[in-house]
């Protein structure tokens, strides 16, 4: 099954000869127009895996029409325009847009504009698919940038380790990783569970299910010492029931 593509352009002849070039590859199937309001419309009303953009154009530029399409979806993007510039190139990611394409006089450069649009596409169900995985799954995982600061928590390991994802979020390791193992897990236990435990035995009669809750932040500990070396970070960091 194709992938139905939203091609916008204020130029007829440019959506014609875009048309009839990228629907060589089976892949695509184009739906082709000249007003951003209609490809806002088309968006909403139809099922659509990408939209290419022109940059510049009369009632909105490339830019300003992706901002719009952002308020309603994450539906790929690729601006493909003739009037670009480093500029406009930043400009267009900072806002959302998946690609930035130049448009060429030959038109060998359709096969490098299809290609680059089943990349963004291939690239965003990819990610849905990870997120899904990532979401659902029965084990916890935590990320964790150098600096200790939480990227991303599944809902598994806030089950796991009885903490919220805008405590992992804010940092919840840092407070704890530069003390020894089971001072850690004491000030841990008692910052969090309001627990008052003053030795090893009294540690171990606590639940396992709150000696969970301090894992993260041991096991990242040596993340901290290694800031500005993100390749020796501890990331991610996964939890079992």
């Amino acid at each position: 099954m194709p992938f139905n593509i939203i091609h916008l352009d204020d130029d007829e002849a440019q959506l014609e000869f875009a048309k009839i070039f990228l629907e060589r590859d089976e892949e695509i199937k184009i739906t082709s127009t000249n007003s951003t309001s209609k490809a806002l419309e088309l968006l909403l009303s139809g099922d659509y895996d990408c939209i290419v953009s022109d940059y510049k154009m009369p009632n909105m530029n490339g830019i300003e029409f992706a901002k719009k399409v952002r308020e309603t979806s994450d539906i790929p993007l690729v601006l493909y325009t003739g009037q670009g510039s480093e500029e406009v190139a930043e400009a267009a990611f900072a806002v959302g847009i998946d690609d930035y394409v130049r448009k060429e006089n030959d038109p060998s450069h359709y096969q490098v504009l299809a290609k680059r649009i089943i990349s963004v596409i291939e690239k965003r169900r990819g990610e849905e698919k990870y997120r899904t995985l990532f979401e659902s799954m029965a084990q916890g995982v935590t990320f964790y940038d150098s600096n200790l600061k939480g990227i991303s928590v599944n809902p598994a390991a806030e089950r796991i380790l009885g903490v919220t994802k805008a405590m992992i979020e804010d940092g919840l390791g840092v407070k704890y990783h530069k003390r020894p193992l089971v001072e850690s897990i004491f000030s841990f236990l008692k910052d969090q569970y309001g627990l008052r435990v003053n030795n090893v035995r009294g540690l171990l009669n606590v639940s396992v299910y709150a000696l969970l809750s301090v894992l993260c932040c041991v096991l990242n500990r040596e993340a901290a010492e290694n800031v500005g070396r993100p390749e020796k970070a501890l990331s991610p960091t996964f939890f079992n029931t």
